[in-house]
């Protein structure tokens, strides 16, 4: 995100990948469910709030919240493949 402004949307993104990559990788442990193959929403937002993150109006993150933002964020193409790119990088 050199050039790009980083919106609300962008911070709340960035750290959504960066959670579940560090969970991925097993730097962190956040207390995911192991019985979901996937991390849901819900328990997304519950980590994200524990880390201090909230959403526009300054309230808790939701699932629906995180859920709303995904969607406005695969709008931007160039930021979204930017995260992506970032976030691959770490795996390998």
């Amino acid at each position: 995100m050199n050039a790009t402004k980083q919106t609300h949307d962008t911070k709340i993104f960035s750290a959504m990948v960066e959670i579940l990559t560090l969970s991925i990788l097993g730097k962190e442990e956040y207390g995911f469910s192991e019985e979901n193959e996937q991390t849901t929403y819900g328990e997304l937002a519950s980590v994200m709030n524990q880390k201090g993150f909230s959403n526009r109006a300054g309230e808790p993150l939701n699932r629906n919240t995180l859920k709303q933002m995904v969607h406005r964020m695969r709008k931007k193409a160039d930021v979204f493949s930017n995260i992506k790119e970032n976030a691959l990088s770490k795996l390998n």
